[in-house]
């Protein structure tokens, strides 16, 4: 017999096939498949969606209508691969769903300094919306969330974001996660405003101002825009924004392949087939 036999030893990511969806940019799927294979992960090169039987998980930031009816293997966002190799544990994917609907996928948050029944509330929204909530710092926690930046916990690593309470609450009332920058400790610049004279709408017309698509997710959709749209003087700045997103933009001619139509009015029907 020899002694010298030795198991292999199991990484992080053994066993575990991966496909990185195409629609991720190239430089994204480059870092994540070395992060991958480097943790013992199988990178699958082609997908058969319908019928796969080896596929553990999907990566991508867009899940279109297409693969939400997919059950044969869990999708998850890229922050999945990074939150598992930093915590060394294979991290729940239903808390990194690429649905957009659940905008705190991938969060998991506590709370300092904060009342008990503000945090209820606030731990409550990011759970309904796909986060996670932690009673203390730990591991793995994204984001420390705190009224005042003297925030001190021992061995805190230097990437997680110590912010108001605030970008929650404007997330939810948005329905979208939006740019965290004006909230982030220190000296959030979301203080510089005058809160007293300020309304909700101009509030959410500042954190609408840093949105901007990080990826095309609405690569190849084909949108016709009403021309009466198109005279508003904010109009430019939406079709830079729907043009980054992948959205290409149709004229009187081609309305007909269209995929969304947008209208000022909803019962203006002289569009509408």
């Amino acid at each position: 017999m020899d002694n010298n036999f030795k198991i292999p030893e199991l990484q992080l990511f053994s066993n575990l096939n991966i496909y990185l969806d195409e629609s991720n940019s190239s430089s994204l799927n480059y870092s994540l498949k070395k992060k991958l294979i480097k943790k013992g992960a199988n990178i699958v090169n082609t997908v058969n969606i319908d019928k796969n039987k080896i596929l553990n998980y999907y990566i991508t930031n867009d899940l279109n209508h297409e693969l939400k009816s997919i059950t044969n293997f869990n999708f998850v966002t890229p922050s999945w691969v990074d939150l598992s190799i930093k915590t060394n544990i294979v991290q729940n994917p239903d808390f990194f769903s690429p649905d957009l609907s659940l905008f705190f996928s991938g969060v998991i948050a506590t709370a300092v300094g904060i009342d008990e029944r503000d945090c209820k509330e606030i731990y409550s929204s990011i759970e309904i919306f796909g986060g996670q909530w932690s009673p203390t710092y730990k591991k793995g926690v994204t984001h420390v969330i705190a009224l005042f930046d003297t925030v001190n916990i021992k061995d805190i690593d230097n990437d997680v974001k110590i912010i108001l309470p605030h970008w929650f609450e404007d997330c939810v009332k948005l329905k979208r996660k939006i740019p965290d920058k004006i909230y982030l400790h220190p000296n959030p610049a979301l203080f510089q405003f005058n809160t007293k004279d300020i309304n909700e709408l101009h509030l959410k017309e500042q954190a609408m101002d840093f949105i901007e698509p990080t990826y095309p997710y609405l690569k190849n959709k084909k949108f016709y825009i009403d021309p009466d749209i198109k005279k508003a003087s904010e109009y430019e700045k939406y079709e830079y924004l729907l043009k980054k997103s992948g959205v290409k933009i149709l004229n009187n001619d081609t309305i007909d392949q269209s995929d969304y139509i947008v209208l000022k009015n909803k019962n203006n029907i002289n569009y509408i087939k």
